[in-house]
């Protein structure tokens, strides 16, 4: 009877044993060059010197990967989309579905972020300086946000099923961390070229694949 307990316990501690995370390290080749986007023109004259020089926007990103359907809400994070320089930052933000996503002003003049895209319709209205809205996304796809007052602001939010998800850097690389092995569907999205998927097995350790596009 006793040696019965003593096994159930074990038993007990290993399924209670925290699942061993790996790493999953990639690069995708074959992807075409970043876009750059030109710093905008403040509409106001009078308030370019509390902006500053117009700042340049950030390069569109070769996309981003993610592991499709997989879950973690400890992996969790405050997301933003900032007005800064007169332009969003990020130009692409991915976030998990059911996010909540601040939109702080750090501009000196009033901006309002609006989207009317099928996936989540919203409009912010002016709000100034140190101020910030929210916005629930409780649904995945692709936000095209705008900002009403200035024509030449724009950017992309991109709501998915997971929580495993990693920007490409300029090469074409990306890490995923905290990764259970196991087989997933690794998704690719590109701004310009929509979604490419494939199905990767994920080791104990790091994992390295190179994949193309």
């Amino acid at each position: 009877m006793f040696k019965f307990i003593v096994y159930s316990i074990l038993a007990l501690l290993v399924l209670a044993a925290p699942v061993e995370a790996a790493k999953l390290r990639g690069n995708i080749i074959g992807l075409s060059p970043a876009i750059s986007v030109q710093a905008s023109i403040s509409p106001y004259p009078a308030s370019l010197g509390a902006l500053g020089e117009p700042e340049a926007a950030p390069s569109v990103s070769l996309g981003f990967v993610y592991l499709d359907g997989q879950r973690d809400p400890r992996r969790r994070q405050q997301d933003e989309l900032r007005q800064r320089g007169q332009q969003f930052h990020p130009r692409l933000l991915v976030v998990p579905v059911d996010s909540h996503v601040e939109f702080p002003n750090d501009d000196p003049i009033y901006h309002n972020v609006f989207s009317y895209s099928k996936t989540k319709r919203f409009d912010l209205g002016r709000y100034g300086k140190g101020q910030s809205k929210s916005v629930h996304f409780d649904k995945t796809g692709v936000i095209r946000v705008f900002c009403d007052v200035h024509s030449d602001m724009s950017a992309t939010i991109v709501v998915v099923d997971s929580d495993f998800i990693s920007l490409l850097d300029g090469s074409g690389a990306f890490e995923l961390d905290g990764v259970p092995s196991g087989s997933y569907e690794l998704v690719h999205w590109q701004p310009t070229g929509g979604e490419r998927r494939w199905r990767v097995e994920v080791g104990d350790a790091t994992t390295e694949i190179r994949l193309e596009r």
